[in-house]
């Protein structure tokens, strides 16, 4: 479903709506795939990024390490809007 990119970005919109439920949605695929790909990408990386239970989800401490990561780091459409559009006013 996913490659390291793409289970990065679907590990964010899991923490930004805060359940897998919200995340599926978003991409277009069931709660329990999502979950799975998160296992996965846990396994992956050799660390436990989300402590579940079956009503809440939270951030382990490199959970967050991670999240922030991805947001921090500039997509690329981001940087070509950046590129076109050095002057912004607000």
């Amino acid at each position: 479903m996913a490659g390291s990119a793409s289970e990065m970005a679907i590990f964010q919109r899991v923490v930004e709506r805060g359940s897998f439920a919200g995340a599926s949605e978003d991409v277009g695929s069931s709660p329990s795939a999502v979950a799975k790909l998160i296992t996965r990408l846990e396994q992956r990386l050799g660390v436990r990024l989300i402590n579940r239970t079956t009503r809440h989800l939270a951030l382990t401490a490199e959970g967050e390490n991670r999240f922030f990561g991805c947001r921090l780091k500039p997509s690329p459409s981001s940087r070509v809007r950046n590129r076109l559009m050095p002057f912004t006013r607000l």
